[in-house]
């Protein structure tokens, strides 16, 4: 049987039945640390080298390190011991909290004058660090919008009122129309659903009696994972697929664009037009794109919609 570190570099942790080591136990639970000081990369790079490997991802040790030294300063923010620990830390407060964590370090990133690349650099550890996690089946939950896109200090801001807006305009279309942007709006804005993901998104991907979405990989994943959804988001979205009578195998969102296949999927180019669009119709002062939405998300969270 093989053995791993614990987050101590020292103490070993029995790899765990399955495919995947057991990250839990190697961060603390189980097997604990039974050092008084810790090197926090090592036992994250051997866990995550295991989960490259088992995935096919080609990974560069340099890359490696970086992911590492980025969980670590995570980690050191949550008043944590090692990277493992953080990221046991914010599976265990739970979607809402950790969401909160994670908000703030952005923050406090920011607030130190980092590069926006060293503060991109930082997200992408800490995506590619909780993609592990999820694989090594310790959660089933992603982290929202926060950990889909690297924030943009030229990003407008937008305000509860203005997303009150940009609703109120969507439901102003034609009813088929209404219904898709209504529900395009609250899965990207409230649900803060990643919009790379959602071209390859399925009917069946929507558990409406879990009020759920199924991300089948995407950007920063290795794995699946369930999104959460609120009563208001789920609710709209169940309107919308029941009034285009959607089946199975379909895309979640299509395309109303003349001259294409009523089945086609909506693209990222065609869900980028659809938003600005709304946000001139909404007569709001600044362009409204996808990234908005995800910075309200990152923002507000569900913040009264659910």
């Amino acid at each position: 049987m093989k053995q791993a570190r614990c987050c101590c570099g020292r103490c070993p942790v029995q790899k765990s039945t399955g495919s995947t080591w057991n990250l839990s136990a190697a961060a603390g639970s189980g097997g604990g640390c039974r050092g008084s000081t810790c090197a926090p990369t090592t036992a994250y790079e051997e866990a995550v080298a295991h989960e490259v490997r088992s995935a096919g991802v080609r990974v560069a040790p340099s890359t490696l390190r970086k992911y590492s030294a980025g969980l670590a300063d995570l980690a050191a923010f949550l008043g944590q011991p090692t990277s493992l620990m953080g990221l046991r830390h914010l599976a265990h407060v739970g979607p809402l909290a950790a969401a909160g964590h994670v908000r703030r370090w952005i923050e406090e990133l920011e607030s130190r004058g980092l590069a926006a690349s060293t503060v991109a650099g930082r997200l992408a550890a800490l995506k590619f660090g909780w993609a592990c996690v999820q694989r090594a089946g310790v959660v089933d939950w992603v982290l929202g919008g926060f950990c889909a896109q690297e924030p943009a200090v030229s990003t407008p801001r937008l305000g509860l009122d203005e997303m009150h807006a940009l609703l109120g305009a969507a439901l102003r279309q034609p009813p088929h129309r209404a219904q898709r942007d209504h529900a395009l709006l609250l899965v990207l804005g409230i649900a803060g659903v990643p919009v790379g993901v959602l071209p390859s998104l399925r009917v069946e991907d929507f558990d409406e009696a879990g009020r759920r979405l199924h991300l089948r990989g995407g950007v920063g994943q290795l794995a699946s994972a369930w999104v959460l959804l609120g009563d208001g988001v789920a609710g709209s979205l169940s309107a919308y697929l029941r009034a285009r009578k959607a089946l199975p195998g379909e895309p979640l969102f299509v395309t109303l664009a003349s001259g294409h296949d009523p089945c086609s999927a909506l693209g990222a180019s065609g869900i980028y037009r659809t938003v600005t669009g709304l946000g001139v119709a909404a007569g709001i002062g600044h362009r409204v794109t996808p990234r908005c939405l995800a910075s309200f998300s990152r923002a507000t969270g569900s913040g009264g919609f659910r």
